[in-house]
Formats: C-alpha cells, sequence, structure tokens
C-alpha cells in the first residue's frame, strides 16, 4: 500500500461518507467485530464512519485500559457471545500493551509485567481470543500497535519493548494461522523506522503521553486498516 494511496483516502473520505451513507440506507448494513483497547477506542467515531462507507455496522468489545489478560477480562466471553449472536464475517481484533496498568489488582497470580511468564499468557489468551472471534468462519484481522515515540512516558515505563515483544507475537500468530491476517500500524507511524510524534506527510500523530493517536494519528489509522481490509 502506497503513501499516496493512504493520503488520497484521507482527503476523500468526507465526500466518500457522504455518498456511501446515501446507498447504505438502501441496504441491510453486514456485520463487523472490532475488539480493542484505547488505541482503537478513541478513534471509534472515525472508524465507525469507515465501516459505514463500506455498508457494515461495528459491534465493539474491550475498551480504554483493557486487556486480554487482566485478572477482570472478559473478552473472550464477550467475543464469543457477539460471535454467535452476529455471525461477523470481519473481526479486527486490537490489543497493544496493558496489563494491569494502574492496579496490581489485575494482575494474574504469579504473573509480573513484563516477565516471559507475561508473555506467555498474552500469546496464550490472544490465540484463544481469535480462536473465538473465528468460530463461525470470520477472517480475523490482528493489529500490529505502533510502539511508543523514543523518550516518551510511555517509553520510558517501557512499552516500547512490550510492544516490540507483542508485536513478534503476532507474527508469529499470523504465519501459523491461516484465517489471521496482520494489519500493520507500526511501520506507518514510524519514519525510518522510529517512532515518531509528527510526520513529514501525515502531520501530528501521537499525543504527549507517546502512545495515543491525535489529529492525523485518527485518519491514519482508519486508512491503514481500510486499504487492509478493502484492498
Amino acid at each position: 500500500m502506497g503513501t499516496n494511496r493512504v493520503i488520497s483516502s484521507i482527503v476523500t473520505a468526507a465526500v466518500a461518507t457522504a455518498v456511501m451513507f446515501g446507498a447504505a440506507a438502501c441496504q441491510p448494513a453486514r456485520p463487523v467485530l472490532v475488539v480493542g483497547d484505547s488505541l482503537l477506542f478513541y478513534s471509534q467515531p472515525q472508524h465507525d464512519q469507515m465501516w459505514g462507507r463500506h455498508q457494515a455496522a461495528a459491534t465493539w468489545v474491550g475498551g480504554p485500559g483493557q486487556s486480554p489478560i487482566n485478572r477482570s477480562s472478559t473478552w473472550r466471553a464477550d467475543i464469543a457471545r457477539t460471535v454467535n449472536t452476529l455471525d461477523p464475517a470481519v473481526v479486527v481484533y486490537e490489543a497493544c500493551c496493558n496489563y494491569a496498568n494502574g492496579s496490581d489488582d489485575e494482575l494474574l497470580p504469579g504473573v509480573a509485567r513484563d516477565s516471559d511468564a507475561m508473555f506467555t499468557a498474552w500469546e496464550t489468551a490472544v490465540r484463544a481470543d481469535l480462536g473465538a472471534a473465528h468460530a463461525r468462519g470470520a477472517t480475523v484481522w490482528l493489529v500490529k500497535s505502533p510502539p511508543p515515540v523514543p523518550g516518551s512516558l510511555y517509553d520510558y515505563f517501557g512499552f516500547g519493548t512490550r510492544v516490540r515483544r507483542i508485536n513478534t507475537i503476532y507474527d508469529r500468530i499470523a504465519a501459523d494461522t491461516s484465517w489471521v491476517r496482520l494489519v500493520d500500524w507500526s511501520s506507518w507511524f514510524s519514519v525510518n523506522g522510529t517512532p515518531v510524534t509528527t510526520h513529514p506527510f501525515f502531520g501530528r500523530l501521537r499525543t504527549p503521553d507517546g502512545l495515543h493517536f491525535q489529529d492525523g494519528g485518527h485518519p491514519l489509522s482508519v486508512a491503514v486498516l481500510e486499504h487492509a481490509v478493502y484492498p
């Protein structure tokens, strides 16, 4: 996917939305399941507009601060229930890096943050979540999140290493699971391999915390996902 194509998608989105919403009124919406944490949820309005352009209606599972492995996580049950009810053809799954953020009560027994046990638990949980998502035959799009900007708050707390290791897990899952496909946000939020706050083409992408999206980051994340699912 070329840079010009993504830029074109962002520039024309508003016009396309108006045209497609008119057409969509005459057709039933196709269900889509979107699973994620704050990286996806903070861009939910923009993503919902994108799904609308393709006559799809998204049901969202998860939320800011949530995780596939927090002690209180209900992702698998929520995914299974939604898939059984809606039978979506497309599932998007994004789990960046949350694990017991801000609360030791969410720690799994004997599983410390950023330990080998945490990454093992992460892979096991994500594989099970994806299996639940695919239970009725959906294609599952697994998102590789961009690491935080070097020197930022989230980078200081070690999330750069965590995100990169989780992305390696996702590469492995996609390589050995035929119905899982990758969406790589990571490369688009970087310049010469380094995550950036401001991109020369797409403008300001990340908030001051170095992780979350703002301004150009929202439409860029939508455009990359859109051109993966709808090439």
